[in-house]
């Protein structure tokens, strides 16, 4: 916990300095589906030893680069949109990220951690799907993918467009 707690300090020291930009949410985006397909690995791992993982300090310190990341650009989309929604939801997945980082790293049992390998696993997801409709806000002024009360985002295509199929 301590070795979170450290790394999450000098990230935001770090962090706060650069200002966020479409680029940023581009790199967020790719960050989730780099994430996303790294936690699907240690969930598998768990599943499979029935123990918990250890996580790699590079790991630890991605996901906390990711959740600051994800305020900086919460708070960029409010400043520079006219819509509130992304704002709100990106500073929720940074919340989110930090807690589950914290129930993984804390597991006590191969079912605590597979339960919030499986949490991050479908925020890194979304994520994806968040940071393509925040670019196309930044892009144009508009997300034609714009969240709605009780409404996810769903668009795998344009999400592969983005972030897989990028070189």
């Amino acid at each position: 916990m301590k070795r979170v707690l450290i790394s999450l300090i000098l990230a935001c020291s770090s962090a706060t300095a650069a200002a966020a930009s479409p680029d940023l949410a581009m790199k967020w985006g790719a960050d989730a589906t780099s994430l996303y397909s790294e936690s699907v690995t240690h969930l598998g791992q768990v599943e499979q030893n029935k123990a918990p993982t250890e996580l790699s300090d590079s790991f630890v310190d991605r996901i906390v680069r990711f959740a600051i990341e994800a305020t900086r650009l919460g708070k960029w989309m409010d400043e520079n949109t006219d819509t509130t929604d992304f704002g709100c939801i990106f500073r929720g997945m940074a919340e989110e990220a930090d807690r589950q980082l914290q129930e993984i790293v804390q597991s006590r049992s191969p079912a605590e951690q597979a339960a919030s390998l499986k949490r991050i696993i479908a925020m890194f997801d979304d994520a994806q799907t968040i940071a393509v409709a925040a670019l196309e806000v930044a892009n144009t002024g508009e997300a034609s993918q714009a969240p709605t009360a009780h409404q996810c985002l769903a668009n795998s295509v344009a999400v592969d467009q983005y972030f897989t199929e990028q070189p």
